[in-house]
């Protein structure tokens, strides 16, 4: 009798978690033809909105493809990891309204010592991503995370809930309630400017966006990555060169939750 119960519990759990899927699915599809439909400036077909969803789970593309491959991924909900053994996605970043953290020169500053590094320098190094963090949201700039062919530990080392939450900022819409950014937030940075000293206000800029770029050949795509970013809160942008070919690799998206960080060495298998 236990066991039926407790396979019942299950086909229900189940059930509920299909169910929720199908919507998040529902409004991603929504929320996507409205935000590539504003980028192209005319309706896109419903068929093709569709594919977007189901199929482009990991974009390969060329570089002057990309503009229109953040604004899908946005357009999901999700976070670009930009992959450009080249650079020229960084130098294509730096030329527009970004604010761009330098992680690798974070990283190698971190350990430059040789010795472990100590909470001060962490934090001290942590204020200036925090500065680059306000002023994308306060400013409605993308936030360029470049981690070059580093990998820093976004997850753990650096990330702190009131200089980098880094879970929180990989999820756009909990990092615009008050509650969250005012972490964050000092007081300096409510200043308006031309208005009275005592006035203070911020709110998080509609168009404010995160991005993250590495530089990383397809052989080190895998566990070395995966504790550098929240994956489940990306998706995989491939700037491609010249003589690759163009496509779009499917990758399995069952219902149900989130079952561990991505080995994207499989998906060249």
């Amino acid at each position: 009798m236990n066991r039926i119960n407790r396979g019942k519990r299950q086909n229900r759990k189940k059930d509920a978690s299909i169910k929720q899927y199908h919507e998040e699915r529902r409004l991603l599809v929504e929320e996507l033809h409205k935000s590539l439909g504003a980028y192209m400036q005319h309706e896109l077909p419903q068929l093709l909105i569709n594919l977007i969803v189901d199929y482009a789970k990991h974009l390969q593309i060329g570089l002057e493809c990309l503009p229109l491959a953040l604004e899908t991924v946005w357009g999901t909900g999700k976070v670009p990891v930009v992959m450009d053994l080249s650079g020229r996605a960084n130098t294509f970043f730096r030329y527009r309204h970004t604010s761009c953290i330098d992680m690798k020169n974070i990283l190698l500053r971190s350990i430059n010592s040789g010795e472990g590094i100590s909470e001060q320098k962490r934090l001290k190094l942590m204020e200036e991503m925090r500065t680059d963090l306000v002023a994308a949201m306060k400013h409605g700039r993308t936030l360029v995370v470049m981690m070059g062919d580093t990998a820093p530990d976004l997850l753990k080392t650096f990330s702190h809930p009131k200089f980098f939450p880094t879970q929180l900022i990989f999820q756009e819409q909990e990092l615009r309630k008050e509650e969250n950014w005012k972490a964050v937030v000092r007081d300096e940075d409510m200043i308006v400017e031309g208005a009275s000293d005592n006035v203070r206000w911020f709110a998080v800029h509609e168009d404010f966006r995160v991005v993250v770029t590495m530089q990383h050949p397809k052989s080190e795509y895998g566990k070395a990555l995966q504790h550098c970013v929240p994956w489940e809160f990306c998706s995989l942008v491939e700037v491609l060169h010249e003589e690759e070919p163009v496509m779009i690799v499917e990758c399995e998206d069952t219902p149900g939750e989130y079952n561990g960080l991505p080995d994207f060495s499989s998906i060249y298998a």
